[in-house]
């Protein structure tokens, strides 16, 4: 392996372990996530998951128990960013219960989309989680959660400059833009 490649090497280590670091507190930060009941976990596996699962969920939105509730959970509507997903401070203004219920001024059909409609029990059953979600929430202070990955996206600039590198040698700098008010 040649000067360079283990100067790379070393220079990709360290700017990962930099990121750890950086990313630790935030990981410390967070706070452990209420469970899912089994009976709502079984409406969200039954119900949901065919459309609001894996990589690429609906709307953006995953609905698989293992995210819960931290996916949904004060969150914006891909649909109606205005409103919340499930809010936390008004439960029965969260967009999926208008989005199940099929109440007017919903973008889109009334959700299951391929499925026939929640019935009236297990919909009131989640509403019921989501009240009980606001009595779990913890104060402001603990709200701090790492949504993103240190390096979540790719910003490049090339500047001109006067400064003269020699010949198999480059130079980058890396900043960080840490924004706590999740």
């Amino acid at each position: 392996m040649g000067r360079t490649k283990v100067r790379f090497a070393v220079i990709i280590m360290a700017m990962r372990t930099i990121a750890m670091m950086m990313a630790a507190p935030l990981l410390a930060a967070q706070t452990p996530a209420p469970s899912v009941s089994a009976p709502i976990r079984k409406i969200f596996t039954t119900r949901c998951t065919e459309c609001h699962s894996g990589a690429s969920p609906a709307a953006g939105m995953s609905l698989e128990p293992s995210q819960m509730p931290a996916s949904i959970l004060d969150k914006p509507s891909f649909e109606k960013p205005a409103l919340k997903i499930v809010d936390s401070a008004a439960p029965d203004r969260s967009y999926i219960l208008m989005k199940l219920r099929g109440t007017a001024g919903i973008s889109g059909s009334r959700m299951p989309l391929r499925a026939k409609k929640l019935s009236d029990a297990d919909v009131q059953a989640l509403a019921d989680w989501m009240a009980g979600l606001k009595a779990q929430n913890v104060s402001d202070d603990a709200k701090i959660k790492l949504e993103k990955s240190a390096f979540a996206g790719v910003t490049l600039t090339n500047l001109p400059t006067a400064t003269a590198i020699e010949d198999g040698r480059f130079l980058f700098r890396i900043g960080f833009n840490i924004d706590r008010s999740f």
